[in-house]
């Protein structure tokens, strides 16, 4: 296989290019103003062969001798079509657009199309729109598209979900800039826009919401968001933007960024663009006391255990036991013996127990909120005299947030690498990146909160309690030596149960207070340690490097081939605090996967007839097959265009380096991987239905309660699509685009919890002594009211691993939207979209799968863009409504209320001055609200900000390719 793909590689380089071709030339202007339309772009159509139109509106063009029509783009105009013929010569006009029929998509196709002939439901944020963006975030405002969901667990981290399981990690959803996949290696999260693109430097934003694994590969299930960058030959110039405001919290909020590109000689073959971004904020508040209140554990502690350990260690005058202290322990002992009863020193447990509950400490006592992020890139390109085009990038970035995924994780001086090199022609491409991560000084919140207080627990809190009570005992009778036996028989003596409360009283106030030294010491200490036992920071430099290579055929003349290929290599590297990486044990995942796709277009390019298919395989599973088929059928009638399509595609996800490999105690679950399957264990939910039952171990019917399963290893998930849509363009004023799926998900990967005894066989034959040993220890856990809880999690274990449903799971959806450009560049548009899951079938071994659902049934928003309404004034609006959805993570489960917000943006364009002024809010009455369970309230966010953009000093009679 690696022999075919380097094959595969140097056609790529190595493809001929000579085919015959001819000289055209033209001039493109404004319809209206007649002004040329500088930087519009020129592409022969179903091809990458383009050129961008120079200062004056001209352009010139080698293309096939066999090319039949030139389409015309620029932003904010309608595309145009142009018949080439026996035509050298071209005079086109243009006309201004208010919606998006016209604009031309590469992302649902991998080739240059028009929005409405995409076979998929793809939307496209063009970069007007990402300046204009009414929230002040053109990441945020993605979700205000139909079918698309953003997930918000801190301000640092938006998550873009589509078409339902809204996860913080946005794990069926894949998500590209440049074409660089942008998922950390090893902590298996989209970074959003940490290492992204800034808004300055933009071009647009595509989103496909669908099955695209056809094309893209393993884990593009729900579907694929793409960003595209500005190159440096068409976009010349410096850019620089300031924004800053705060919230009602009050939070202070800063954002700045830059751009500059320029190519250089005469004919401008080599260009430079650097961009950079720095943003800081005070991060939102998680304060659910269910759920960010940390380290509030229960435990029960064998204090007299403890105390008779005592006389068994070597003592002496300078040893750890003094000569005097073991006397004292001898001498309490002997009380001990006489007076069994005094050695109940807590009335809810028995046999020399404490039962302690630790008070835990708030989210806000142990993250840092002070969110940071940071990312600059530099690119070198150079273009051929045969249109070929080299580029070096780098991008790299930086951040301090709070991200919620198995827990919530304090993400602190997280640093991501991606270099790339690509080289590309009219009808081809090669790139190679990398992606490597460095978690910095990054720490598990909920864990550091838990070891505070066992910290406090065995260095204070038990002692005290044991202190005060024997010293408040021996001073109410007078001395030890003078009660041997005067509580015999009397648990319930009041003066037991008045040293009880005296020891709980005193003890109570050991627990180590925030901002106290011992808290300091303590946080500090656990958070620099990677020993999972130890402490609680994630060491992870996890790598990631990616090559493939597309090629456009063209020795079919009626029919458009396309053929790719792609190798990837992932290589965690956690040391043991993530991943199984312990004891030398290497890490390596390999994926290579191959894609063909055809287009047939009939009748003028109104019908047009699309297959394709893709195979990948992961080292750890079995060759996926991911095909698609398409139709696009367009009806031209004197003032409105009609488009209907329809596709049947399968897609697939593969299980994630931490679905495999995760090895994570998190203090209530530990959170394994499934990559080999598990036994010996016991479903979750028939132990708690054991709990849940009155009476004690004999009045149960432990045989009939509890119930054995064995989980299978994990396999990928597959999903089947069929969809309809329609869009329709009427009198170039009103837009509307209408879609509709049915999916059914087989081996859907959910999550499932387990428990684990520690001793026995849950699977073992129901007569024998290893399966009665497994069932002790859930009755021991019953009686001694310790469960789950405690340090050591003696009795048994809650796992938490994905693992794959037994049953196909059928979802459906459809959303709608409608735009109507009113005049005066003023348009309103509204869009609803419904999603649903049948989560009947989750069912496995007898326990449920969690689906991870996590989708409001209902979205509607509305909203208007107005652009240069009166001089240079514009403003743009969102109003966004949900309805309340259920939640399940491996975090945290519960329902996500209904929510409703407004953002709104005014800006004015000042042209001689290159200047942008906007002033704008999110959320603007402040409607706190959450977006996933155990993630913080967020709240209204107030901005004002100041946009340079000088672009002058572009040349003219630049060419480019459209790639």
């Amino acid at each position: 296989m690696k022999k075919i793909l380097l094959f595969v590689f140097i056609l790529f380089a190595t493809a001929t290019l000579f085919a015959q071709t001819k000289s055209i030339i033209g001039k493109i202007i404004d319809t209206k103003t007649k002004e040329p339309m500088t930087g519009a772009n020129v592409v022969v159509k179903g091809t990458k062969i383009g050129a961008v139109a120079d200062v004056d509106g001209k352009f010139a063009l080698e293309v096939p001798v066999d090319a039949k029509t030139l389409t015309i783009t620029y932003i904010g105009y309608n595309a145009k079509d142009v018949s080439i013929g026996n035509s050298t010569s071209f005079s086109v006009s243009m006309e201004a657009a208010e919606t998006l029929s016209g604009e031309v998509v590469v992302t649902s196709s991998r080739v240059a199309e028009s929005i409405k002939q995409a076979p998929l439901q793809i939307e496209k944020m063009t970069s007007r729109e990402i300046k204009s963006a009414a929230s002040g975030d053109f990441y945020q405002s993605i979700g205000n598209y139909k079918g698309i969901d953003i997930i918000t667990t801190s301000s640092g981290f938006k998550v873009i979900n589509l078409r339902g399981f809204g996860d913080t990690r946005s794990l069926r959803t894949k998500q590209f800039i440049d074409g660089i996949d942008n998922e950390a290696p090893g902590l298996n999260f989209q970074i959003g826009n940490m290492v992204g693109a800034n808004d300055l430097d933009l071009e647009s934003v595509e989103i496909i919401s669908g099955a695209a694994s056809s094309l893209y590969g393993a884990n593009a299930m729900q579907g694929v968001i793409s960003m595209r960058s500005k190159n440096p030959y068409d976009f010349q110039g410096f850019s620089a933007q300031i924004k800053g405001g705060g919230t009602l919290a009050p939070a202070p909020y800063v954002d700045a960024q830059f751009r500059y590109a320029q190519a250089f000689g005469k004919s401008q073959r080599f260009a430079i663009k650097l961009t950079g971004e720095y943003t800081q904020t005070k991060d939102w508040v998680a304060d659910d006391d269910s759920f960010n209140r940390y380290g509030n554990i229960n435990a029960d502690v064998n204090v007299i255990g403890a105390l008779r350990k005592k006389v068994y260690l070597p003592y002496c005058p300078t040893c750890p036991i003094t000569n005097e202290q073991h006397d004292k322990y001898v001498k309490l002992n002997g009380f001990l013996d006489f007076n069994p009863t005094a050695n109940n020193l807590d009335s809810t447990v028995q046999g020399g127990y404490v039962h302690f509950h630790a008070p835990g400490y708030m989210e806000k006592d142990l993250a840092d909120y002070n969110a940071k992020n940071a990312k600059i890139s530099a690119e070198l390109h150079y273009r051929f005299k045969n249109d070929i085009e080299l580029i070096g990038s780098y991008k790299f970035g930086y951040g301090t947030a709070v991200y919620q995924a198995t827990a919530r994780y304090q993400i602190k001086e997280f640093t991501f690498h991606q270099p790339k090199i690509e080289i590309k022609g009219k009808n081809f491409f090669v790139r190679a990146y990398g992606a490597i991560e460095d978690a910095g000084k990054s720490y598990n919140i909920g864990l550091t909160g838990a070891y505070i207080s066992r910290s406090a627990l065995r260095d204070s809190v038990a002692a005290k309690y044991s202190s005060v009570y024997f010293t408040t005992l021996d001073s109410i009778v007078g001395g030890f030596s003078n009660c041997t036996d005067c509580f015999e028989n009397r648990p319930n003596d009041p003066r037991i149960v008045y040293a009880r409360q005296v020891a709980r009283d005193e003890s109570e106030k050991e627990w180590y207070s925030v901002g106290s030294q011992l808290f300091k010491d303590s946080f500090n200490r656990y958070i620099a340690e990677t020993n999972s036992l130890e402490g609680t920071k994630f060491y992870d430099k996890s790598m990631m490097w990616h090559v493939e290579g597309q090629y456009d055929w063209d020795f079919v003349k009626w029919l458009d081939i396309i053929t790719g290929a792609s190798y990837r290599i992932y290589m965690p590297n956690s040391r043991g605090t993530i991943f199984e990486d312990t004891a030398g044990k290497v890490l390596r995942v390999h994926e290579v996967g191959a894609y063909l796709q055809m287009t047939k277009r009939l009748f003028n390019d109104n019908f047009k007839i699309m297959a394709s298919i893709r195979v990948d395989k992961n080292s750890n599973f079995k060759a996926q097959v991911s095909p698609r088929g398409s139709l696009v059928y367009t009806v031209k009638a004197k003032n409105s265009d009609h488009t209907f399509r329809a596709s049947v595609t399968s897609a697939f996800r593969t299980p994630t380096l931490q679905d495999q490999y995760l090895y994570l105690n998190i203090g209530r679950l530990f959170l394994v991987g499934n990559s080999t399957g598990y036994t010996n264990l016991f479903t979750r939910e028939s132990t708690l239905e054991y709990y849940r039952t009155p009476g004690d171990a004999d009045a149960k019917s432990k045989l009939d309660l509890l119930k054995p399963t064995t989980l299978a290893p994990l396999k990928p998930e597959q999903v089947f699509s069929v969809e309809f849509g329609y869009r329709t363009e009427i009198k170039k004023r009103v837009y509307i685009d209408v879609s509709a799926y049915w999916s059914r998900y087989s081996n859907f990967i959910g999550f499932q919890r387990v428990v684990k005894t520690r001793a026995g066989d849950a699977n073992a034959d129901r007569t024998s002594q290893a399966f009665e040993d497994a069932v002790n220890c859930i009755i021991v856990s019953d009686s001694t009211n310790s469960k789950e809880f405690g340090p050591d999690q003696k009795y048994y274990t809650v796992y938490q691993m994905w693992v794959n449903a037994t049953t196909k799971v059928p979802s459906w959806g459809a959303a709608i939207s409608i735009a109507y450009y009113v005049g005066k560049g003023i348009t309103p548009y509204v869009n609803y979209t419904y999603t649903d899951l049948d989560e009947a079938n989750l069912k496995n071994n007898g326990s449920t799968v969690l689906s991870g659902f996590n989708t409001p049934k209902h979205k509607f928003n509305i909203g208007v863009n107005a652009n240069k309404v009166v001089g240079g004034l514009g403003f743009s609006a969102n109003f966004k409504w949900v309805t309340s959805y259920n939640w399940q993570s491996p975090f945290a489960d519960g329902k996500v209320p209904s929510f409703h917000t407004l953002d709104f943006q005014i800006f004015y364009d000042i042209e001689k001055a290159y200047s942008t002024i906007r002033f704008g809010a999110s959320n603007i009455y402040n409607n706190r609200h959450i977006e996933a369970v155990g993630s913080p309230k967020i709240g209204a966010l107030y901005y004002a900000g100041w946009t340079f953009d000088f672009n002058k000093f572009k040349k003219p009679g630049t060419t480019a390719s459209a790639q």
